[in-house]
């Protein structure tokens, strides 16, 4: 096989996370932090984060045509709006189902409000709590 050339049966490629970051914490103001440090692209990337233990209130698909999910995403009494690109394909989503959750901070403005709403990444069982490890990269930028 050459390289750079993927089948169907090959594993997706591993998501790097920078920091473990609870609902509790997540406001606009640490969202409007990470934004300055854009433009990303390969050479910096943007931040990856991980909340645990999360239950899914709420799913449905954007629209029949776009395989976008809207996601109610509830962790120690916090409630966040959230969308998930590209993953209407993904595993079902239930309601009250618990998962540890991969994301990216987002401001989402409409109609002159802005709120926070999380891009999933990606989602999976959730595992036991565990104590948080942050990488160095999370540190150079003050993430706790």
């Amino acid at each position: 096989m050459l390289r750079g050339q993927t089948t169907p049966a090959d594993p997706e490629p591993l998501l790097e996370i920078d920091a473990e970051m609870p609902f509790g914490i997540i406001t606009p103001a640490p969202a409007e932090a990470l934004a300055t440090l854009e433009p990303s692209g390969p050479g910096s990337p943007e931040p990856v984060l991980l909340a645990r233990r999360v239950e899914i209130e709420g799913a449905r698909r954007v629209d029949p045509t776009r395989p976008h999910l809207r996601l109610r995403l509830r962790q120690d009494g916090r409630t966040l709006p959230a969308i998930g690109l590209r993953s209407g394909k993904a595993p079902a989503v239930r309601p009250g189902q618990r998962a540890d959750v991969v994301f990216r901070t987002r401001l989402a403005r409409w109609q002159g409000r802005e709120r926070l709403e999380p891009e999933v990444l990606d989602r999976r069982g959730s595992s036991p709590p565990r104590a948080p490890q942050v990488t160095e990269n999370a540190r150079e930028f003050g993430v706790p």
